[in-house]
């Protein structure tokens, strides 16, 4: 399943973009960017080959190579601890993979992206020299776990909710989402935002050059035809010839791109040398807030909507009489009730009942269940204990019911009842 590629990336992020953070108040780390590469890489090869256990074992060895080649105690540690993270994410945590749980890592993730971004962003201002831990270690890593967390949580959604039998995410779909996830990661490096900001500023220069010398051909223009016409009326007139003085294209067009020069012909003296290195630093520190923002919004944003619309769908898994529309008879008794409730006569209590033991069979069979699950994700946990064949019209047939989209007839509640009996079968 592909979908796993993206929540390797995302978890892998998180865990340089905190233990980066933490770690560089002890030390300075190095080659951080070439460690998480190789970090990912070496993951996905775990995963790819995790069917072959010979093979796999020799792979896991493959996190923690880069221990021969760095000799400072803190890069060591910092290797250890993503190294054995990426194992335990590969042999756990990516097997329980579903839109519920990536929900809830979720929410419980971002107040620490955030706390971590605030001081990081606090410690940059207040000391500048320090602003490589925001630019380097923090925003990076923080940046593509926001993106990869948001096209999986929206992939996810569309795996689960999607009513195509094609849900799975395909290679073309996986490498665009990568693609996006690495020119974020390329953005967010100083480096790159420092070449990408000379390149924008050489190129304004040459726009702004090139429209001020079109600009000086035109004024040439209009006076070299002001010129004529007065010349014309003179003679017509026959009055005394006055005409402008001559007015040299290479003289005027050198006097327009002087204006438009941005510096770099004379050398700035040492203070204000300082003062641009100073004003480049504020302006990195701003550019890379922005971008925080920008994607902290876009992300809350796209979160409300899933939200909004997941709401109807959510459900504990432990199915409760309120959750059903049920019309109550007035003045039944105890015994009634205790009679109604073991051998019910309602067709929405026969199905609730049935479905109740459906859920007691999947807590027979140990199947880890949470109070987060729907009815989706209990299907996609327990169809390899059960009969694949069966659990899709169950679970249709009890959505409808238990939302009142549908009052069961009695061929419905002997429909599901006969799909019951057959969950333990393999036909």
């Amino acid at each position: 399943m592909y979908i796993r590629y993206l929540k390797i990336i995302s978890n892998i992020s998180l865990v340089f973009g905190v233990f980066g953070f933490l770690l560089s108040f002890i030390g300075t780390l190095s080659n951080v960017e070439l460690l998480y590469l190789w970090i990912i890489l070496s993951s996905f090869a775990l995963y790819r080959f995790s069917s072959k256990k010979v093979f796999s074992i020799i792979l896991a060895i493959l996190p923690f190579f880069p221990l021969l080649l760095m000799k400072s105690p803190l890069d060591r540690a910092f290797i250890g601890i993503t190294g054995l993270y990426s194992l335990y994410l590969l042999l756990r945590t990516i097997k329980k993979l579903t839109y519920g749980s990536a929900v809830e890592e979720f929410e419980k993730v971002i107040p620490i992206v955030i706390v971590i971004t605030i001081i990081s962003i606090g410690i940059s201002l207040a000391f500048p020299d320090k602003s490589i831990l925001y630019n380097t270690l923090v925003l990076p890593y923080f940046v593509v776990y926001l993106v990869s967390a948001v096209i999986l949580l929206r992939t996810l959604r569309y795996i689960e909710y999607s009513s195509s039998e094609n849900k799975d995410i395909n290679k073309v779909n996986l490498a665009y989402s990568i693609g996006i996830i690495f020119i974020s990661f390329l953005l967010s490096l100083p480096v790159v935002r420092a070449v990408l900001w000379k390149g924008i500023s050489l190129g304004f220069t040459y726009i702004l050059s090139g429209f001020l010398m079109g600009l000086a051909w035109i004024v040439f223009a209009v006076f070299f035809i002001f010129d004529k016409i007065i010349a014309l009326l003179g003679r017509f007139f026959k009055a005394e010839r006055r005409e402008l003085p001559e007015i040299k294209t290479d003289e005027l067009t050198k006097r327009i791109l002087n204006m438009a020069r941005m510096g770099g012909s004379e050398k700035l003296p040492e203070k204000e040398a300082v003062s641009s290195s100073n004003t480049n630093q504020i302006l990195i520190i701003v550019f890379s807030i922005i971008i925080v923002l920008i994607v902290v919004y876009i992300i809350i944003t796209l979160f409300r909507r899933y939200e909004s619309r997941r709401k109807p769908r959510e459900e504990d898994y432990i199915e409760t009489k309120e959750f059903i529309t049920i019309k109550k008879e007035e003045g039944s008794g105890i015994l009634k009730r205790i009679i109604d409730r073991l051998r019910p006569k309602d067709p929405i209590e026969k199905i609730r009942l049935y479905y109740k033991k459906y859920l007691l069979m999947c807590k027979e069979k140990e199947i880890g269940l949470k109070e987060s699950d729907t009815t989706l994700d209990i299907y996609a946990k327990s169809r390899d204990f059960f009969n694949k064949n069966v659990l899709p019209r169950m679970r249709e047939i009890y959505i409808k019911v238990r939302y009142g989209f549908e009052n069961p007839s009695s061929e419905t509640v002997r429909e599901f009842l006969s799909l019951y009996k057959r969950l333990n079968s393999r036909d």
